[in-house]
């Protein structure tokens, strides 16, 4: 199914796509690149440009740099203007570069900032969960964890798909029926993630109190010691 489709491209990260610094892994990429956006355009330029040149060619017959013709003089005009505006387009051309690839770099240590604070409740729960007289971790314990994970990886997929075009057809009724089919959402949850998005409050919001509170109950049940949770809330 497309919401299926879409799932599957958002675990295989395709919101950053990967990137290592070597420049031949680089020469040897298509998919996400440059080129694979303005290839079209620029075949497209180069064939009207062959054709205006066999036209012009073929009308003006002597194409002499000696050569004298009214059409000549028009495209030497237009020779001109490019000469002057050539600076301008190289410096627009990388003075967006040098801006897409700021925006990148806080992009991208947004997105690593966002992981690192869900590790960080992870790893806090984990290291302070209740254990049996063997130090393992008691099933309430491990079921509040599984509660945890859950409700963090649907918090992940939601608030990416608030900001991902493509993505976000999984906050529609049939997304969210696809999320529930998945198990990443409780019936209860369900409801209220059809009502959140009827009142266009944000459903990651949502599954963010879900988050606190689960935690909060966690605390309050014993299943993970209350100091060290409550400094991660």
């Amino acid at each position: 199914s497309f919401c299926h489709q879409r799932d599957t491209k958002l675990n295989k990260g395709t919101i950053i796509r990967p990137y290592k610094p070597s420049g031949f892994w680089v020469c040897r990429q298509w998919s996400g690149t440059v080129l694979q956006y303005v290839w079209p355009h620029t075949l497209a330029m180069m064939v009207l440009t062959a054709m205006f040149g066999l036209a012009i060619s073929y009308f003006v017959g002597d194409l002499s740099p000696y050569a004298e013709h009214q059409l000549l003089d028009q495209l030497e005009l237009i020779a001109g203007w490019w000469t002057k505006l050539s600076p301008l387009t190289t410096f627009v051309s990388t003075f967006f570069l040098a801006e897409a690839f700021k925006f990148w770099k806080r992009f991208y240590w947004t997105t690593r900032g966002i992981q690192g604070k869900l590790n960080d409740i992870s790893m806090v729960l984990a290291s302070n969960v209740s254990r049996d007289k063997r130090g393992k971790p008691t099933e309430e314990a491990v079921a509040a964890l599984d509660d945890v994970a859950r409700i963090q990886t649907l918090l992940h997929k939601l608030f990416w798909c608030t900001v991902v075009q493509r993505f976000k057809c999984l906050l529609s009724p049939e997304g969210i029926s696809y999320l529930l089919s998945k198990k990443l959402i409780t019936p209860n949850e369900y409801t209220s993630l059809i009502e959140v998005g009827e009142n266009s409050l944000g459903a990651y919001h949502a599954s963010l109190t879900w988050l606190i509170a689960r935690v909060e109950l966690a605390v309050k049940r014993g299943e993970t010691d209350a100091s060290q949770a409550g400094m991660t809330v």
